[in-house]
């Protein structure tokens, strides 16, 4: 049975390796076919919800790029590989939860990177690219704010559901209610102690 070729989202914003990439996605045979290339991130998150592509690949510095974009694509079931400029800081892309970081040069890396991150096979390094899946620090990570007025609903079903679903998927997960008003997670987790834990940290530290 032949594989399908994985459907490309590209968003480069204007970088310079974009135009060494293209002529390989474009190519007769090329092992990635290039679905669309999103002129911003609503854009890219748009074709992700869309279904228009398979595996995503986006500039390391794409203005807007922000851990809610990464959730965004995963809950559409786009993986998402960042590609760093020679030289440039990929730190916080990889702090973001993308699925790999890999180095703009040569192309042929990136191409193969996106080509293996699309059918789920290993990262390899290719011709000295350097793809990889983004690295966790010890006591780093990323965070995800869910905000809302007072008397907001749904703040803490919202929370518990992404905790719950980062935890279904291997990724450890630390759930912090913060408002120390009316905070309704403990009790939704039927943990019905009185004192908030917020409080106490906070006379802890102090």
């Amino acid at each position: 049975m032949t594989r399908a070729v994985p459907r490309l989202l590209l968003a480069a914003g204007g970088a310079s390796w974009e135009s060494r990439l293209l002529p390989l996605l474009i190519a007769p045979g090329s092992s990635v076919q290039l679905a669309r290339r999103c002129v911003d991130v609503p854009d890219l998150v748009a074709a992700a919800a869309a279904g228009h592509g398979t595996v995503a690949a986006v500039a390391s510095d794409l203005p807007g790029l922000d851990v809610d974009v990464v959730a965004r694509l995963l809950a559409s079931s786009v993986p998402m590989l960042a590609v760093a400029a020679p030289g440039q800081e990929a730190d916080r892309a990889a702090l973001l939860g993308v699925d790999a970081v890999v180095s703009a040069a040569p192309p042929e890396g990136v191409l193969s990177a996106i080509a293996d991150l699309a059918v789920g096979a290993p990262r390899r390094a290719a011709d000295g690219a350097q793809a990889e899946t983004a690295p966790r620090r010890d006591g780093h990570g990323p965070v995800v704010a869910v905000w809302g007025p007072a008397g907001a609903p749904g703040r803490s079903t919202i929370a518990l559901g992404l905790a719950a679903a980062a935890a279904a998927g291997g990724t450890e997960s630390m759930l912090v209610d913060v408002d120390v008003y009316g905070g309704a997670t403990a009790q939704m987790l039927a943990v019905l102690d009185e004192v908030s834990g917020v409080l106490a940290a906070a006379r802890a530290a102090s």
